[in-house]
């Protein structure tokens, strides 16, 4: 047996097709006593075809079998079946790979078939995935192989063709990769899932015992939510919601996974393909009519070409007030609705919209809602939410048992010491010493022409590596400045220079390349600076945050002074219709420091910070040197 550390090479063969049917030379097979690992063991295997030679576009199988020859057979034969991925195949470019390796069992061909095709949704060269069935197996031996083995297969594949089959480091750059629905779950993620599954799986199963709204008060009596001044406007609260049964709630910080977690159970249901088992619980809510819905346009972008790429209806993922415009007009409710970052979603009306608000509008159209929320993540007064309205929804899922929490850190690539630093200045305001980490580079610099270099160094080894900066600098959409092109971000220096770069989307950039790619993505933007309006929900492998004039440093703690703010969406006041808060809440405060929150925690691999305040920079350099 292999060595953990020398895991064997995997055997690859290109098919060879005669008569219409494919083949492995037998010349091959006897060259090398290891060649019988693609006839003698499981192995797993890949057609794909160009549907677009100009511009190199793939359509691409995966597969896995312990028979080579009656699997291709068997594909062969649905080459005439209409409707079938089979009869989609261009003669005139199909090939198939098969892959093998001395340790290959059912287990491990699942798993390298189900990562195949993670990264294949991270392919801007593949235009769709046929039969992806996200397979990813619990633990098996050796599964501590695993990552090893399919590596080497990729390395070869590349080999192959590097149009199909970029490097693994583009792949892992890519938005779409990211939030991939084939991802292997972490147990903290599975748990969720799993909970989710059986909850749906009893509700379709009409296992569920129904309870009534007076049912509902009741328990929030007993929970003491429906006390205080304002007790007759949270009874007003609830008659405006419909469904509270509805109500699947996933609570979760930045980085926990719930993006990931999202497009897997929304893909595992709606996917047109899946193997059940009997006793799966997936059984009884398998093909429901299912949406997936994002109040960002970014992140719209991003789940229609993961949706494309995977073979689900075009038409299931919507902005929120055009799914809820479009639905009205429908009779019957729709099954299941999936919100990404939920804490975007408007609570106001607005020029597009007019409503009790998104997500009770949702509930309204829908039989089930599963929201992600993160209520440090809300950055507009549009979106304001009030904090008994949070404690009444997540109470209301707990009534329903269906309640749910995502604790891990997956982003922040650090030590527990370095994300809990970070936690502090954003959720406390205190600058703690800090201890060096090996895992994770974080640097205070005090020049912004330092920081700009570090971040485009970074960028040029591990690629998407940006700047971003708090909105302290204006910038109009769809206006010009007077004196200038574009709008910038501005700072002095102590030395008297001036350093400046423009805001998001300001640079002039060829839109057919980057048509489908989010701002992170872009080459050009190395040379913007990126705002919580283009990054929300999204990672960077090195993040430099500008920290404008609005955050400053007094009597040991940080302060935040939301006038000094150019963000119109968190330095205006906020009314509420049903007030459901007994004490006013200073919301303009919190909406600056959830600002601050989405930018320090971008970073995956590294965090640059230049303050703009002198006190926050001295303190930061002092601390970060550990000098206090």
């Amino acid at each position: 047996m292999s060595k953990k550390n020398n895991v064997s090479s995997p055997i690859i063969y290109e098919m060879k097709i005669e008569n219409n049917d494919f083949f492995i030379d037998k010349n091959f097979i006897d060259a090398n006593d290891k060649n019988n690992v693609l006839t003698d063991y499981p192995v797993v295997y890949i057609h794909n075809w160009e549907t677009e030679k100009k511009e190199k576009q793939y359509e691409v199988y995966v597969g896995e079998s312990i028979d080579i020859y009656q699997r291709t057979g068997n594909h062969i034969k649905n080459k005439t079946k209409k409707g079938s991925w089979q009869s989609k195949i261009n003669d005139e470019t199909w090939q198939v790979i098969v892959i093998g390796h001395e340790h290959f069992n059912k287990s491990m061909t699942l798993d390298i078939e189900n990562t195949i095709y993670d990264y294949l949704v991270g392919v801007d060269s593949v235009k769709q995935i046929h039969n992806g069935r996200g397979n990813p197996q619990k633990k098996y031996y050796p599964d501590m192989e695993k990552d090893k083995i399919f590596q080497k297969i990729w390395k070869k594949l590349n080999k192959i063709n590097s149009d199909l089959f970029p490097t693994i480091e583009i792949i892992k750059n890519s938005a779409l990769f990211k939030a991939s629905p084939f991802k292997k779950l972490t147990d903290d993620q599975l748990r969720v899932s799993n909970d989710i599954y059986k909850y749906l799986h009893n509700a379709y199963s009409n296992l569920t015992i129904k309870k009534s709204k007076s049912d509902l008060e009741q328990y929030l009596l007993s929970e003491n939510i429906l006390g205080g001044e304002n007790k007759h406007n949270i009874y007003k609260y609830l008659d405006k919601m419909d469904n509270f049964q509805g109500l699947i709630f996933v609570n979760g910080g930045a980085g926990t996974g719930k993006t990931v977690l999202n497009t897997n159970i929304f893909y595992n249901i709606s996917k047109p393909i899946y193997e059940f088992d009997e006793e799966d619980q997936l059984e009884k809510i398998k093909n429901k009519e299912c949406f997936l819905l994002v109040n960002n346009k970014e992140h719209i972008i991003l789940y229609q070409e993961i949706a494309k790429k995977i073979g689900i209806e075009e038409d299931r993922v919507f902005l929120p007030t055009t799914f809820i415009n479009r639905m009205k007009k429908n009779p019957q409710k729709v099954d299941i609705v999936f919100i990404d970052e939920a804490h975007l979603l408007a609570t106001q009306n607005n020029q597009g919209y007019k409503g009790n608000g998104h997500l009770l509008d949702i509930l309204k159209v829908s039989k089930y809602v599963v929201v992600m929320f993160d209520e440090k993540q809300i950055i507009n007064r549009t979106q304001l939410i009030q904090k008994k309205e949070i404690e009444i929804l997540k109470e209301i899922a707990k009534f329903n048992g269906s309640y749910f929490e995502l604790n891990n850190q997956l982003r922040i690539n650090g030590s527990e010491e370095t994300v809990n630093w970070i936690k502090s200045i954003t959720n406390d305001g205190i600058i703690n010493p800090y201890k060096k980490d090996s895992k994770y580079d974080l640097k205070i610099f005090d020049d912004p022409f330092d920081l700009e270099k570090a971040i485009k160094d970074k960028n040029e080894i591990h690629g998407n590596s940006r700047i971003l900066a708090t909105y302290d600098w204006l910038y109009k959409n769809g206006e010009k400045p007077e004196h200038s092109n574009t709008w910038n971000v501005i700072v002095h220096t102590k030395d008297g220079k001036v350093w400046k770069k423009p805001w998001n989307y300001q640079l002039e950039k060829n839109k057919r390349k980057i048509k489908g790619l989010s701002w992170v993505e872009i080459p050009e933007t190395i040379d913007e600076v990126g705002s919580t309006f283009t990054v929300q929900g999204f990672d960077l492998n090195y993040v430099g945050v500008i920290l404008g004039p609005s955050i400053g440093y007094k009597n040991g703690k940080i302060t935040y002074d939301y006038s000094k703010s150019k963000n119109d969406k968190i330095n205006k006041s906020r009314r509420f219709d049903i007030k459901l808060d007994n004490e006013v809440e200073d919301y303009c405060l919190e909406l600056l420091k959830n600002e601050v929150n989405i930018l320090l925690t971008r970073g995956v691999k590294g965090l640059y910070i230049y303050a703009y305040d002198k006190q926050l920079r001295e303190a930061l350099l002092e601390f970060i040197n550990n000098k206090k």
